[in-house]
This record gives structure tokens, sequence and C-alpha cells, in this order.
């Protein structure tokens, strides 16, 4: 099906987006529980540290969706609606019920992060590699579930590179998902290479 390449240094949205289309490939795009836990596996495996102030302090990386255009509609990187989503879910302090995408303005944040600061809320969509957030006694998601971030926290990323080139249609019904170490391999540049068959 396709090759996916995990990118440990933290970018933007919209350069891990030009990055990945530069590199012949797309911000990876997740259409099942098992691409979900295949990309999961891939990023649980390399020791990201990239995190998002805006995201409850959490460790992240970039995964192809966005609602940029018109908020609330979120579409992947090749313009194709979200038919699989994973977005966190818990509680907050007080038990009350939270969900994502929550589109969190994190204006009330300047003055503690003025790097991250987007007054229109948070448009991008990045999977939690930890709960949010951060050692808190409460959580918002866990680690494998995605939560909308704000495009200018600087995250890793994964692109996904399609077996028969960019272009080709992306098989979203996988026959089978492995990972283990003969799918998975880092380079010389500690890039992570995994396969998805």
């Amino acid at each position: 099906c396709c090759t996916l390449i995990n990118i440990t240094t933290g970018l933007s949205f919209t350069d891990a987006k030009a990055a990945s289309k530069s590199a012949g490939g797309y911000l990876v795009i997740i259409n099942s529980q098992l691409e979900n836990d295949f990309v999961y596996g891939l990023l649980s495996n390399a020791n990201i540290t990239t995190m998002a102030p805006d995201g409850g302090g959490a460790k992240y990386a970039w995964i192809g969706a966005s609602d940029a255009v018109s908020e609330g509609n979120w579409k992947w990187v090749n313009g194709t609606a979200l038919s699989y989503t994973n977005w966190g879910s818990g509680t907050d302090y007080y038990g009350k019920p939270h969900s994502e995408p929550d589109d969190f303005n994190d204006a009330l944040l300047y003055p503690l992060y003025p790097p991250h600061y987007s007054p229109n809320g948070q448009d991008s969509a990045a999977m939690g590699l930890e709960s949010w957030p951060a050692g808190a006694p409460f959580s918002f998601g866990q680690a494998g579930q995605w939560n909308d971030v704000a495009d200018h926290n600087l995250l890793a990323y994964v692109i996904e590179m399609d077996a028969g080139g960019p272009s080709n249609p992306i098989n979203s019904s996988p026959t089978a998902v492995s990972l283990s170490s003969t799918a998975m391999d880092e380079n010389e540049a500690g890039v992570i290479v995994g396969t998805l068959s």
C-alpha cells in the first residue's frame, strides 16, 4: 500500500505539509483504526519530544487533517472528508465530559506561550503521544487519539508515500497491518520508516 516516514524535527502544520509534498508524499491520512494503530506505533517508537502548549503541553505529531478552510469541516490534505476519526475524549478536572475537536482559542495563553499564539483557534490535527493535559489527574484525550491544535506548534510529522507514487489513490482498507522490527527501520539520518501493507 504505502510507506510512512516519521520526521522527528518539529515544523508548523503548513511547513510540514509543504515538506511532505517536497518529499513526494503528503501528511499521513488515516482511514481506519488499523492505520491509526500503525501510525501510533511508528510514532511511539520514535522518542518524539515535540509538544503543543495549546494542546495541554503534551507530545504530539501532525497528521494530515485540517479545518482551516471551513471551521468544523475537517478535510484530509487531499481534500477528502474524514471517513474515520479518533478524536480525544475524556473529562475535565470537575468530571465534566470533554471532547475534541474543541477549537480552543489559545489567545488566553498568549502571555505564557507567545510563539504559539493563534487568535483564530485550532485548525490542524495532531496525534497525541501521551494523554493531555500532560501530568494532569484528568484527561481530555489519550495517546493515539487526535487533538486540534494551532498550526503554529512545531511538531514532528508523518509523511505518507503511495507505493505507485504520490498521485495514486490510498488503500483505505489494508488487508494486514503489522508493526515489527522488520516493518520499521531507522536510517542514518534518524528517520524512522514503516511500511503499511
